[in-house]
Order: structure tokens, then C-alpha cells, then sequence
């Protein structure tokens, strides 16, 4: 059982200081705990666990020094009569603030909401609880304050509300409502608090549209001529769809093609990833190949796969056949004028993985193959014990291709 104070600089102060806290590890977790002192950056010396080159240093290394002792004898009664987290984590709050045991309030949401958002590997995921905690922001300014026994019933009724006027969509809200219930379960976990209250509260949502294209949409933008700035974003979305409707992140880090396979780890869900490359992918992969990653997108959008997925997205919305058209001009002469027609209004690079899956469903391909290809998490127990024919995928990606290039079925 150890303990050590750190400086929590996630979020920027406006003096520059930052709140002191520390840790406990018991029972193989780490509690939190703020105290009282905030300090700069460079005034923290981690190794050292003191405050240096202050002008109040003396004094908050006694305080420390304190709060040192107070935690080793939080630790010595935990060693001699072990309790739960939950009150080990009251126990340390109660040292942290020089307050007795017993009168100290439940676990700050906020603080469980960060630290859960902070376990997370996964950057979008992140981001999202993140998101999460602006949105509580917004909505309540004494946030910061709010105990796991305030967000009840009641308040979680009156914030929906809130998010009802300010995000119409009801999937957004429901993405912030699984966030903070996600908090609520991992708090529980760790034996942090027993307050649940979710068990009235029902998180309400709206079927996702089916964005799937319909195959002779797709087939029209496979061989429709385009512009050549467009080139690029077409070529680059029926990839998506060649590969088995890999996700545009995934596809922006792959590195190689080995034995004609492409290997990864999807990023949203960490399960293993195996697709053969068709030649039909294979020749739009050598015209943008990179030098770092497979295709250059990276190499060229400094900036990440966030800002080349939002040009895409943009471009993609007015693609469509070019042609030429001798038009009557205002000047009484007839001339050659370009003539776009828009395939899919709202197509997004998503839509590529959304038209695999659905071209898939049609040929029979089954669900379990499908999942595979797309890389789904594991749906039960048994998944663990058995070994999937990857073949099964490699076969069903060539069915699909066959029927959307050639009409072969």
C-alpha cells in the first residue's frame, strides 16, 4: 500500500495553478483525492513529492508533511482492519482536506466522470466523456460540487430536458446519458458508491438511418467519370468498400500489405482485423501509395484523418457523373458546358461500411461472417473457444465484389 501526491494538470487554470492531489493504491485501485493547494507547474518537483521555489514553499511542505502523516496512519488502520474501497476512499478525502472522518460528503461525479474518461485508451472515447462533462457544465454551473447522491432521478430528468433545447438530436443525448450511466457502473465496481440512479431513468434513442447505398448508386459511382480534384475521394471511399467497409481512421494508419493481407487492430474496439487485398483495391492502393502509411492520406493532411474525413465528407455530398452538354448562352451561341449530377446527396465515407454490409446481407452471406469482416467485438462466451475461418471473409469480400463489378452473383 503506497501513496503520492501529483499535480492534476488536464484542464488549464486561468492564474496558471494547478490542484495538488493524491493518490492511494488499495486493493489494486487508485483512489483520488484532492487537497487544498494549488500550485504552477513549476513550482511541483514530482520527484522530490514537494513545492519548490514558492513564496509560501515552507509552509505547504509543512502542510504536505502533515497530510504525509495523516494518509501513513489512514494506512496503517487499513492494514490492520481492511474496510472497502468506498470507505478507504472517504477516509483518504477526509485527510486530504484535514477534516474528520465521518463528516465528509460522497465521492464529486465530476472527479469519478474524468478519472473513468482518463482510463480509457481509446482518444475518440475519451473525447466524448470529455464532451460529456461540458455539456453538466453548461447545464448546471455548481457541477464541480455535485455529489454522486445529487445526480438523481430528478436531475438526470431536468438535463435531458436541458440537452432537449440545446441538441434536438436524441441520439446525442443519449450518447451523454450512457456516459455518465458508464461513470455510475464503474463507481459501483470499484466500491466507490452504491447510489444508482438509473434504476427509474430510461435512456431514450432514435434508430440510427440506414446509410447503405443501393447497388446500382454504387456501381455508378465506381465508373462514373468525375472531376479531377474529386479522383481522389472517390477512389479513396470505394477503397473503404473494397476492403471489407474498413473505418477511415483504420484505413489512414494502415503501414503494409504482407502475403496480399492487410493486418490491423480496429481502433474503436481493438479486435484483430484480417482482409485479403483484391486487385481491385490493390490497383487504387499503388495509385496512393504512401511512403509511411499504405496511402498517403496522413502524409498529406498534416493536421490528422479528422480534417481529410471532413473534406471527404464534403466532397462526397456533391459527387457525381460528369458530362458534356452544348448549352444555348446568353450571347445566342451554343456551348460545351460541364454538367455534374449529384449520385447520393447526404454520402458520407461511413456509408462505405454501412453499403458493404448491406450488399453482403443480400447476397446471403451470413451474419457472424459479416461481423468478422467488420471487425466486431466478440458477442459471446463461446466466440473465445472457437477459431474463425478467416477464408470464410476473403471469400464473401470476393462474392461481393463480383456481384457490385461484374453482375456475377
Amino acid at each position: 500500500m503506497r501513496h503520492y501526491f501529483y499535480l492534476d494538470a488536464r484542464v488549464k487554470r486561468v492564474n496558471g495553478e494547478y490542484p495538488l492531489k493524491v493518490v492511494l493504491m488499495y486493493k489494486n485501485q487508485r483512489l483520488y483525492a484532492s487537497t487544498e493547494l494549488k500550485v504552477r507547474k513549476e513550482c511541483w518537483d514530482a520527484e522530490k513529492q514537494r513545492v519548490k521555489s514558492h513564496p509560501l514553499e515552507e509552509a505547504y511542505n509543512i502542510v504536505l508533511n502533515r497530510l504525509r502523516v495523516a494518509i501513513d496512519e489512514i494506512c496503517l488502520k487499513l492494514m490492520i482492519s481492511p474496510s472497502s474501497v468506498i470507505e478507504a476512499k472517504k477516509m483518504l478525502e477526509c485527510a486530504a482536506k484535514e477534516k474528520e472522518y465521518g463528516k465528509m460528503e460522497d465521492p464529486r461525479f465530476m472527479e469519478l466522470l474524468y478519472t473513468f474518461a482518463d482510463s480509457h485508451p481509446h482518444l475518440p472515447t475519451r473525447k466524448s466523456y470529455y464532451s460529456t462533462a461540458n455539456r453538466i457544465k453548461a447545464f448546471d454551473s455548481r457541477c464541480d460540487k455535485l455529489t454522486v447522491t445529487d445526480i438523481t432521478y430528478e436531475w438526470l430528468k431536468r438535463f435531458d430536458a436541458f440537452m432537449a433545447r440545446t441538441a434536438p438530436s436524441a441520439n446525442s443525448r443519449s450518447i451523454h446519458m450512457r456516459n455518465i450511466r458508464a461513470t455510475f457502473n464503474d463507481a459501483i465496481s470499484r466500491d466507490l458508491t452504491t447510489f444508482y440512479p438509473f434504476k427509474r431513468f430510461k435512456i431514450k434513442g432514435q434508430r440510427t438511418p440506414h446509410r447503405a447505398l443501393p447497388v446500382e448508386a454504387l456501381r455508378e459511382i465506381i465508373h462514373s467519370p468525375v472531376l479531377d480534384w474529386e479522383a481522389q475521394y472517390r477512389d479513396l471511399f470505394v477503397l473503404m468498400f473494397l476492403l471489407c467497409g474498413i473505418s477511415p481512421v483504420d484505413l489512414c494508419h494502415l503501414k503494409e500489405v504482407r502475403h496480399g493481407l492487410i493486418s490491423f487492430k480496429r481502433s474503436k474496439t481493438s479486435e484483430p482485423v484480417e482482409i485479403q487485398v483484391e486487385p481491385e483495391a490493390m490497383e487504387i492502393i499503388n495509385r496512393y501509395r504512401g511512403e509511411k502509411y499504405l496511402v498517403k492520406v496522413l502524409e498529406r493532411y498534416h493536421a490528422g484523418h479528422s480534417d481529410w474525413l471532413r473534406r471527404m465528407d464534403r466532397n462526397l455530398k456533391t459527387l457525381g457523373g460528369v458530362t458534356m452538354e452544348r448549352q444555348l448562352a446568353r450571347d445566342g451561341k451554343y456551348h460545351e458546358v460541364t454538367v455534374r449530377k449529384v449520385t447520393w446527396p447526404g454520402l458520407s465515407a461511413y456509408w462505405a461500411r454501412h453499403t458493404w454490409a448491406s450488399i453482403a446481407s443480400s447476397l446471403d452471406i451470413p451474419k457472424e461472417t459479416i461481423a468478422q469482416a467488420l471487425g466486431h467485438s466478440q458477442r459471446s462466451v463461446t466466440d473465445i473457444y472457437i477459431a474463425f475461418d478467416r477464408t470464410k471473409v476473403f471469400k464473401a469480400n470476393r462474392k461481393v465484389i463480383d456481384w457490385v463489378y461484374y453482375g456475377k452473383r
